[in-house]
């Protein structure tokens, strides 16, 4: 585009003939929700409420001649979505339309086209944003609370038929070995693990063994994580078989991935989780009141044209029983 673009009130001028545009580098380049499991979800009314119904339980011990026993369903627990809107505004000038279409070369079209897409990629971050943020913050009910009134990653999470103990989604004390919010290694990832295939549904059962899941994390925690899925022995003296690699875990019928959240901040760097990617199917939701999106019509105000964007959604976890968490920082679950 023939335009001097202003900012911090440094020009830069029309006359260079390499611009970089810095759009291509941002992370919102890309969506990340669908790597963690997430489905799309078209809601048909503002503040519908998702919820799920258990199947039947075991049936009662009954001798000849006696009444059958009962059983029944449980309903799960409400939860309602809440959608955010964001917007973006952005302007261009009469100028760069007129030079545009006088000679459209592929540099204008190109510098035009990024100006759009760079819109675009700001309604992309905030979907990144609030994804990650219903993992990293889902200790605590700032971002997100479920539908028992619990933060996502919790240690009481409630179970519908009565007398069945609330089950944790996170390290607990009297609930396997490890007692604190334990650090990602191979033998944290493993009772992480068996704490998921010991979740049960709302019916008191016994969920079926996790098959497919992905462990999500920091930047930082990059190289340690594939270090652990990749090393087939150790880090034993006598070089025994690493239980948390994706070769162990293969053997015996359970795919393990693993998958960066750039959107979580260097605070936040030990956290990380498990996702059930079979049962995220079924429990983790992208709800769109619709994607982004530039308006139809601009607006043209004193020698400029304005166009806004906007996207309407929201990551949301129907039921618990998908995830796993820790703080990976050694603390008290609390």
């Amino acid at each position: 585009m023939n335009r001097n673009f202003v900012v911090d009130g440094e020009a830069v001028d029309a006359a260079v003939q390499a611009l970089f545009s810095e759009v291509s580098e941002q992370i919102s380049n890309e969506l990340y929700y669908s790597k963690y499991g997430f489905t799309d979800y078209e809601p048909d009314i503002p503040e519908e409420k998702l919820s799920s119904v258990s199947g039947f339980g075991k049936g009662t011990l009954t001798v000849a001649g006696q009444q059958y026993g009962s059983n029944q369903r449980y309903k799960g627990y409400n939860k309602q979505l809440l959608l955010r809107k964001y917007t973006s505004e952005i302007d261009y000038s009469e100028e760069d339309l007129h030079w545009l279409q006088k000679a459209p070369t592929t540099k204008r079209v190109m510098d035009f086209r990024s100006v759009v897409e760079g819109a675009v990629n700001a309604l992309n971050a905030n979907i990144n944003d609030d994804t990650a943020k219903l993992f990293y913050l889902a200790h605590g009910t700032t971002f997100f609370t479920g539908g028992d009134s619990l933060p996502l990653a919790d240690q009481a999470h409630l179970i519908r038929k009565p007398g069945i103990t609330a089950h944790p989604n996170t390290f607990y004390t009297g609930f396997g070995d490890t007692t604190t919010h334990a650090a990602f290694s191979a033998d944290a990832l493993i009772e992480a693990l068996e704490r998921m295939d010991r979740f049960v549904l709302n019916d008191g059962t016994q969920m079926r063994p996790c098959k497919n899941v992905c462990i999500l994390h920091s930047i930082e925690l990059n190289d340690k994580v594939t270090q652990v899925l990749n090393s087939i022995y150790g880090p034993t003296a006598n070089l025994s078989l690493n239980i948390g690699s994706a070769d162990f875990n293969r053997g015996i019928g359970r795919t393990v991935t693993h998958a960066v959240i750039p959107d979580q901040p260097y605070a936040y760097r030990n956290y990380w989780a498990i996702v059930d990617l079979d049962r995220a199917g079924k429990f983790l939701f992208m709800a769109w009141g619709w994607k982004p999106r530039m308006n139809n019509q601009a607006e043209f105000r004193k020698g400029l044209y304005y166009n806004e964007g906007s996207v309407l959604f929201a990551p949301i976890a129907a039921d618990w029983r998908a995830t796993f968490f820790s703080k990976g920082d050694g603390s008290i679950v609390s």
